[in-house]
């Protein structure tokens, strides 16, 4: 790495511990004057510090890097995020769903706390990325309500969820439909909470709507270059359950439309010169992630 790499890698470190800091404080003020709440956090907490990537909550400090905003401005909707990913993870490990044993390397949330647990920690979860938006952005009404939409619109009905539902569909048939249907399927169960991330940020720098909505379009192409690089790393051959991009592309093309995915990303990126330069490296870096 040159020491302009090491910089930055220090500087996305520095970003992500100064994240652990808010949500350990966060989660340690849940459920204290609630009587048996302790078993519920103990879930939430669970799949909530179990090593995820945060990538989320980068895209979100590295946006306000962008935007020329101290990150303790976005530091609570990064959180909002970061619960709502973690909601939707342990809803799709479910029996019900993708019935998955093992997450990140360990038993997943139904598997140590059962079913009707891992369902209200879910639950929990996505409701109390709500009330951090509602509380810390009380200051500023306009913005509390905006994010509110946003992360709506991206968890809701026509985004992530509607995403889980494409994704059910298609593993039920005996094949995986069409690049397009699988890239629409992209777009909105991981690509929608990445734009989100992004845009965002964008509201709470109070930039202007057609800034918003120019940053909205970078974290909709990172969102479908992070879900390509996914399906890339996940790519077995010999897999019965064949799902992925790659099964119906091809290794090769797959790759090609990472590569195109991620230039169209850096040309969003190109006019804001050095204080791009954190976005720039984590779009490279999940480009690289299958290699």
């Amino acid at each position: 790495m040159s020491p302009e790499d090491i910089r930055l890698q220090a500087a996305i470190d520095g970003l992500n511990n100064f994240f652990e800091r808010h949500l350990e404080s966060r989660s340690r003020a849940l459920g204290e004057n609630l009587a048996n709440a302790a078993i519920l956090k103990s879930a939430m907490e669970y799949s909530l510090f179990s090593g995820g990537k945060r990538f989320r909550p980068q895209v979100a400090f590295l946006t306000a890097e962008l935007l020329e905003m101290a990150p303790e401005r976005v530091v609570a909707h990064a959180a909002a995020v970061e619960l709502v990913h973690t909601y939707s993870l342990i809803h799709d490990d479910l029996p019900c769903m993708d019935d998955d044993t093992f997450r990140r390397g360990v038993y997943t949330n139904h598997i140590l706390y059962g079913e009707d647990k891992a369902l209200l920690a879910g639950d929990a979860l996505l409701t109390e990325a709500f009330d951090v938006l509602a509380t810390h952005y009380s200051y500023a009404p306009e913005i509390g309500l905006e994010l509110t939409r946003l992360l709506s619109e991206a968890a809701g009905f026509t985004g992530m969820i509607a995403g889980q539902i494409a994704d059910l569909d298609l593993a039920r048939r005996e094949h995986q439909g069409s690049v397009e249907k699988i890239l629409a399927m992209h777009s909105r169960k991981t690509g929608a909470l990445i734009r989100y991330a992004a845009e965002g940020t964008a509201v709470v720098a109070r930039a202007s709507k057609s800034e918003q909505e120019k940053i909205g379009q970078f974290g909709t192409q990172l969102g479908l270059a992070f879900q390509i690089a996914d399906d890339l790393l996940d790519y077995a051959p010999n897999c019965v359950e064949k799902n992925g991009l790659p099964y119906v592309l091809g290794v090769k093309k797959s790759r090609e439309l990472l590569l195109k995915v991620t230039n169209d990303c850096k040309r969003i990126l190109e006019q804001y010169g050095a204080r791009a330069k954190g976005l720039l490296k984590i779009v490279e870096n999940n480009c690289l992630r299958d290699h």
